[in-house]
């Protein structure tokens, strides 16, 4: 199975069937989601480590998952 495994923050497994679109984009950590680490907004889920540049993933059911990562062209 060919998954995305954000760890040691989260031990989520979402596999890249679920996946509608990636794409690359600035994020403002802060005033989006209220700051760093696994936050929550309506949304969807961020998981916010460093930076304010991340890999936006469309899940199914509508759902957004954020990324942040200092290598986001190669994570997308």
């Amino acid at each position: 199975m060919d998954y995305i495994l954000f760890y040691p923050l989260s031990r989520q497994q979402i596999p890249f069937r679920s996946t509608k679109s990636c794409i690359v984009r600035s994020n403002k950590p802060l005033q989006e989601y209220g700051g760093w680490g696994i936050r929550y907004n309506r949304s969807g889920k961020a998981c916010n480590a460093c930076g304010n540049i991340g890999v936006q993933l469309e899940l199914e059911q509508q759902k957004n998952l954020l990324i942040s990562s200092q290598r986001s062209e190669q994570l997308a």
